[in-house]
Protein backbone atom coordinates (compact mmCIF):
# COMPACT_ATOMS: atom_id res chain seq x y z
CA UNK A 1 0.00 0.00 0.00
CA UNK A 2 1.49 3.30 -1.04
CA UNK A 3 1.06 6.48 0.90
CA UNK A 4 -0.73 9.21 -1.01
CA UNK A 5 -0.11 12.84 -0.05
CA UNK A 6 -3.84 13.50 0.09
CA UNK A 7 -4.45 10.50 2.39
CA UNK A 8 -1.43 10.14 4.69
CA UNK A 9 -1.11 7.08 6.92
CA UNK A 10 0.53 8.77 9.92
CA UNK A 11 0.37 12.22 11.44
CA UNK A 12 -2.16 14.97 12.04
CA UNK A 13 -2.07 16.39 8.53
CA UNK A 14 -5.70 17.41 8.80
CA UNK A 15 -5.61 21.24 8.98
CA UNK A 16 -8.61 21.18 11.32
CA UNK A 17 -6.42 19.54 13.97
CA UNK A 18 -3.81 22.32 14.01
CA UNK A 19 -4.27 24.79 16.88
CA UNK A 20 -5.36 28.26 15.76
CA UNK A 21 -2.51 29.99 17.62
CA UNK A 22 0.31 27.57 18.52
CA UNK A 23 2.45 28.39 21.59
CA UNK A 24 5.68 30.29 21.13
CA UNK A 25 8.91 28.41 21.68
CA UNK A 26 10.80 30.10 24.52
CA UNK A 27 14.47 29.17 25.03
CA UNK A 28 14.35 29.75 28.80
CA UNK A 29 11.39 27.37 29.15
CA UNK A 30 13.14 24.75 27.01
CA UNK A 31 16.28 24.97 29.17
CA UNK A 32 14.24 24.73 32.38
CA UNK A 33 12.39 21.68 31.06
CA UNK A 34 15.64 20.01 30.01
CA UNK A 35 17.22 20.57 33.42
CA UNK A 36 14.12 19.49 35.34
CA UNK A 37 13.75 16.29 33.31
CA UNK A 38 17.45 15.56 33.79
CA UNK A 39 16.95 15.90 37.56
CA UNK A 40 13.86 13.67 37.46
CA UNK A 41 15.70 11.03 35.44
CA UNK A 42 18.71 11.09 37.77
CA UNK A 43 16.57 10.79 40.89
CA UNK A 44 14.57 7.99 39.29
CA UNK A 45 17.76 6.09 38.49
CA UNK A 46 19.16 6.60 41.98
CA UNK A 47 15.96 5.45 43.67
CA UNK A 48 15.60 2.38 41.46
CA UNK A 49 19.26 1.48 41.97
CA UNK A 50 18.89 1.83 45.73
CA UNK A 51 15.79 -0.36 45.80
CA UNK A 52 17.27 -3.04 43.55
CA UNK A 53 20.63 -3.11 45.32
CA UNK A 54 18.93 -3.17 48.71
CA UNK A 55 16.90 -6.18 47.62
CA UNK A 56 19.94 -7.93 46.16
CA UNK A 57 21.98 -7.10 49.25
CA UNK A 58 19.43 -8.78 51.51
CA UNK A 59 19.16 -11.81 49.27
CA UNK A 60 22.94 -12.25 49.19
CA UNK A 61 23.01 -12.22 53.02
CA UNK A 62 20.32 -14.90 53.07
CA UNK A 63 22.28 -16.92 50.53
CA UNK A 64 25.43 -16.74 52.68
CA UNK A 65 23.48 -17.88 55.75
CA UNK A 66 21.83 -20.76 53.90
CA UNK A 67 25.06 -22.05 52.34
CA UNK A 68 26.51 -23.69 55.52
CA UNK A 69 23.27 -25.57 56.17
CA UNK A 70 23.46 -27.42 52.85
Amino acid sequence: MREHPENPIFGPEDPRLDPPNPPEIQPARSIAKAISWRVVGTLDTLILSFVILSFLGRSSVLRKQAAPTR
